[in-house]
């Protein structure tokens, strides 16, 4: 009996011990997190140091509410720019300076601004709708000051092909739809506008007001005025209306211009080598100065400033060794102060090797039932280093899930490796990679003829997008840290010049393009399946080149990182061999292609045809378009002249946005560059876009030629 008492005894100890290990002590044993660019050790330090909670702070201090310009502001320093330079300065930074800069373009002479202004009631019943110190979006950007009373016009889509015959002399318009449809109506004597649109999220939040960026004034002779005001509001006025009361309001409006200046803070974390290209973060600090907004763009301008905190302290306090390349920061207007920077330091482009753009990312990710999304470049500037922020963002996404039967580090933690904030959310992380759209200040990068890839960081979608309801309580101290960690590291990695890291990111390029060439040969094998007799192979053809251009864009990937790797002998075999791996993947997965071909072409009784070139195709092949004039940073909206050179041929200009779109005419534009032929264009634009005929690739660059925006040659 004694030794079953013992082993009784005893159990309970073995089961605690046994809990010890297989609870948070085993979990570090059983989980093994995905390996980065970064050793362990940097990767830890960046962790330790990087905080969500100092971003969310500085977000609220900067944008806790959506205050009204005054005078004096837009006399001196914008409130963001004045304090976001003092705040970096504090952070011991090698370099801030702040500019208010111009761009020395007439439509961009002035900054409109709103001062006051006040919408009452005044019959059937007399009270005060809104005004704009309590709703920051009241005014339309562009109103002229008004002072008047009068009676409500009810208009909406219905009402939009008979504006010619009603008259509107003296009334006020009030419209659910998007209120430049009616800019028409001030011809008809309309004083102003009011619209309760709301694109956003109209029916769960009817109380949101949207921004509107423009007036749009028709031929109006006299001033005019338009307000934005809620759903639920403008819904009660229609009601009102509609029960065939007389409503009558009252509106005024103290508005101003003032001399265009974009106020811009520029930092710099400089390199051991600083004539070396260097890596830049951009991210706007408002967008015309009417509108501030916490997530939209304050989030992205806090999140660089606490990259740079991190990196700063980690160096200043010999923690981290100073990085060979400069890393960058700017931030200003959006679009317009970017591209004012650059016309101000022409030689700032040829300094940088990449940009990484912060664009609304801090937004609480369960609320929006959102995504992080990295925006990766268009094709014509593929790039390195979406495969590095990926390679953060997955680190990330792995370590803060919570995995069945893996228990955290400590009691009560969920995730393997918390990237959390005591007062921020204790959500997963998820993220997505999304192909350029545009839309921001990494589009200046992309769009110019400058050699300088760009990516976007975002959280979509936003339930607060470009409303007044956009401020810190949407905001995610946890999704602050997260960002700001996936940047700080993406910086380091890129900019170290360490010869292990160069190499990881070498392998991890490598890695992330073979994936990239094995799904383009996954879909041109099942685009197989739907091959016809008449189309004499077209869709392996297709196939053919799409994986052709996929091993070339993981070469071109791979060779930007050739820069960085002079000097060191070890990188560049590293670098050698992974080139070479690459050009073994075109063989190989051509040969399956052509196999599957074959075997697809047999099971419907078919011919597999070689594809031979059309008369088109050899015609294309000997034609090199070459732009007029070449884009530079800092052109502003270089390409409305494209997307109006097909006016004279709708259809024509059907088929240029069928395939392309605005995105693929603008990558249409950029690779025109006196080196490559019609051919190779139509090849890269099929692949990134959608397959487009050589024949209609000839039309469309004769367009551009007639529209004196390119000249072709024969090629040589």
């Amino acid at each position: 009996m004694k030794p079953r008492k013992f082993i009784c005894a005893l159990f309970p100890i073995v089961l605690a011990l046994a809990f010890v290990f297989t609870a948070p002590g085993s979990a570090q044993t059983r989980f093994r997190a995905p390996g980065t660019i970064l050793p362990e050790s940097i990767l830890r330090l960046i962790l330790d140091e990087v905080s969500g909670q100092i971003a969310y702070n500085n977000e609220v201090k900067m944008a806790g509410v959506n205050h009204v310009r005054t005078p004096e502001e837009m006399k001196g320093l914008m409130f963001e720019a004045e304090y976001l330079a003092r705040t970096l300065k504090g952070y011991g930074l090698d370099e801030v300076t702040v500019e208010s800069l111009t761009l020395n373009d007439p439509a961009r002479s002035t900054w409109w601004v709103g001062h006051d202004a006040e919408l009452r009631l005044v019959a059937p019943e007399e009270r005060r709708l809104a005004r704009l110190a309590e709703q920051p979006a009241l005014l339309i950007r562009g109103s002229d000051a008004a002072n008047c009373e009068a009676e409500l016009a009810y208009l909406d889509m219905r009402d939009y092909r008979k504006l010619k015959d009603i008259d509107l002399s003296g009334k006020i318009i009030l419209t659910p739809d998007y209120p430049g449809y009616f800019a028409a109506a001030f011809e008809k004597g309309a004083l102003g506008i009011i619209s309760y649109e709301n694109s956003i999220d109209p029916l769960e939040n009817p109380d949101q007001v949207v921004f509107d960026m423009r007036l749009e004034k028709g031929k109006a002779t006299g001033k005019v005025f338009g307000f934005r005001i809620s759903a639920r509001l403008g819904i009660q006025l229609r009601d009102m209306i509609f029960q065939g009361q007389k409503v009558v309001v009252r509106a005024t409006a103290k508005t101003a211009e003032y001399p265009w200046n974009a106020d811009t803070v520029f930092a710099a974390i400089r390199g051991t080598a600083p004539e070396k290209k260097g890596l830049m973060f951009t991210a706007h600090l408002f967008e015309r100065p009417a509108k501030i907004g916490a997530n939209d763009n304050v989030s992205g301008c806090v999140v660089l400033a606490e990259v740079a905190r991190t990196l700063a302290a980690l160096i200043g306090g010999g923690r981290l060794p100073r990085p060979e390349r400069s890393i960058y920061f700017l931030m200003s207007e959006e679009g317009s102060g970017t591209a004012a920077y650059f016309k101000n330091h022409p030689d700032m482009a040829a300094k940088l090797l990449g940009d990484i753009n912060m664009d609304m990312v801090g937004e609480n990710l369960d609320r929006n039932s959102a995504f992080f999304t990295i925006e990766s470049p268009l094709y014509s500037k593929t790039t390195f280093l979406d495969s590095a922020a990926r390679n953060f963002a997955e680190f990330v996404f792995r370590t803060n899930i919570e995995l069945h039967g893996v228990t955290g580090p400590t009691p009560g933690e969920r995730f393997p490796i918390p990237i959390v904030e005591k007062n921020g959310s204790k959500q997963s992380f998820r993220y997505l990679m999304q192909r350029f759209s545009g839309g921001s200040d990494h589009g200046m990068f992309i769009e110019s003829d400058e050699n300088i890839p760009a990516l976007s960081f975002m959280v979509w979608p936003d339930k607060w997008y470009h409303t007044d309801q956009d401020t810190p309580d949407k905001s995610d101290p946890t999704q602050l840290k997260r960002v700001a960690f996936i940047g700080a590291c993406t910086a380091y990695a890129v900019t170290s010049g360490s010869p292990d890291i160069l190499e990881n990111l070498i392998r991890t390029t490598f890695e992330d393009r073979r994936a990239f060439v094995l799904e383009t040969a996954s879909a041109a094998e099942a685009g197989l399946a739907v091959q016809k007799t008449a189309e004499s192979g077209k869709a392996y053809r297709d196939g053919l080149n799409n994986i052709t251009q996929a091993v070339v864009l993981t070469r071109t990937a791979l060779d930007g990182i050739g820069e960085m790797a002079e000097g060191k002998p070890e990188v560049k075999n590293k670098l050698g061999g992974a080139l070479a791996a690459a050009g073994r993947l075109l063989p190989a997965y051509t040969a399956e292609l052509k196999n599957g071909y074959i075997l697809a072409a047999q099971a419907r009784g078919l011919k597999a045809e070689e594809p031979k070139p059309s008369a088109d195709e050899a015609a294309a092949s000997k034609i090199v378009p070459v732009k007029a004039a070449p884009v530079r940073m800092g052109e502003f909206f270089p390409y409305t002249p494209l997307f109006g050179a097909f006016r004279q041929d709708m259809g024509l200009q059907m088929l240029a946005f069928e395939k392309l779109g605005g995105e693929g005419l603008i990558e249409m534009l950029i690779l025109m560059d006196g080196k490559r032929s019609l051919a190779d264009i139509r090849n890269l634009l099929s692949f990134e876009f959608a397959p487009i005929e050589a024949g209609d690739m000839i039309k469309l660059a004769k367009a551009l030629e007639t529209a004196k925006l390119i000249r072709l040659k024969d090629a040589k």
